[in-house]
């Protein structure tokens, strides 16, 4: 999904991901930056994480964050207050625990003035967001009208209307910018729950690439590197019996990272004010499922 789709924020919960993972394995890191709040315990059933394309300025809000299933995120804008995100997962119908810390979490924005988009599974079947009413079936009908007064009372709109799951809308997206959306629908996902997609109409700030090193493969030397890995090989192959894994990964570690600095040459590259992008006219794409959610 994210490759074929390139969105710019990726908002996940229920990722089951943990310490023992590292984000190389699993993300295109090239690409995004990686803000994740995986569970300590041993159930890992649950974590939460967000993906921001390297391109755009943002900071983790560890402050806002309680003790549920959330994580916030900070993009700077452009001519405009921030914009706050945050990735939400309330795992049982019935949690009255995790909506109040949604909350707490909620009364620690209100000092951040700001634009704010909270996504993913929210758990609340007994509510049709379509006609705005209670279903008769509802069995927790307290806890859904103390989410919608938490809503109210911080000024924000829940915008996702159609089925997520069944005929269950678990999927939401409340904000206090309804009108920057240009577009809100549910999309197949990976899932027993749908993806909600979004389009926002907002200006990140513009981020200036910053002096780098190109490695030049096409004039490496390509030749002194096989001999130099053919005698690491040969290396190796001598110590196995003696020597430790780890220990024989440290020297073909060791010898790769020096061939390639002596065999392929670099070229250092200026920062550029003008990427060949112009952020300050993008439209953020929002995407949103159980086990993936992309904004």
């Amino acid at each position: 999904m994210i490759c074929h789709q390139k969105p710019d924020i990726v908002v996940v919960t229920e990722s089951w991901l943990h310490a023992g993972i590292e984000n190389q394995e699993i993300f295109p890191t090239c690409d995004y930056q990686v803000f994740r709040r995986d569970r300590e315990k041993e159930n890992r059933m649950g974590a939460v994480f967000i993906l921001v394309k390297k391109e755009l300025t943002v900071t983790r809000e560890e402050e806002l964050e309680t003790d549920c299933e959330i994580l916030w995120c900070k993009v700077a804008l452009q001519g405009s207050k921030s914009l706050h995100i945050a990735a939400y997962c309330r795992f049982y119908e019935k949690d009255e625990y995790s909506l109040g810390e949604f909350g707490k979490a909620l009364s620690r924005l209100g000092g951040h003035n700001g634009n704010v988009i909270i996504t993913r599974d929210f758990n609340f079947p007994g509510w049709d967001w379509r006609q705005n009413i209670m279903r008769p079936d509802c069995h927790y009908p307290t806890l859904h009208n103390s989410f919608l007064i938490l809503l109210n009372d911080t000024g924000l709109i829940q915008i996702v209307e159609q089925p997520t799951r069944e005929k269950n809308t678990l999927d939401l997206c409340c904000t206090n910018m309804p009108g920057k959306f240009n577009k809100i629908e549910v999309i197949p996902g990976i899932s027993d729950d749908c993806a909600v997609e979004a389009e926002v109409e907002v200006k990140p700030i513009q981020w200036q690439q910053r002096p780098r090193r190109i490695q030049l493969y096409k004039k490496a030397d390509w030749h002194q590197m096989a001999i130099v890995m053919h005698t690491v090989e040969q290396e190796v192959a001598r110590l196995q019996h003696s020597k430790a894994v780890n220990e024989l990964w440290l020297i073909f570690k060791e010898a790769v990272t020096n061939a390639i600095d002596k065999c392929i040459p670099v070229k250092n590259c200026k920062s550029r004010e003008q990427l060949p992008y112009r952020l300050g006219e993008m439209t953020s794409h929002i995407y949103g499922c159980n086990t993936i959610a992309i904004l």
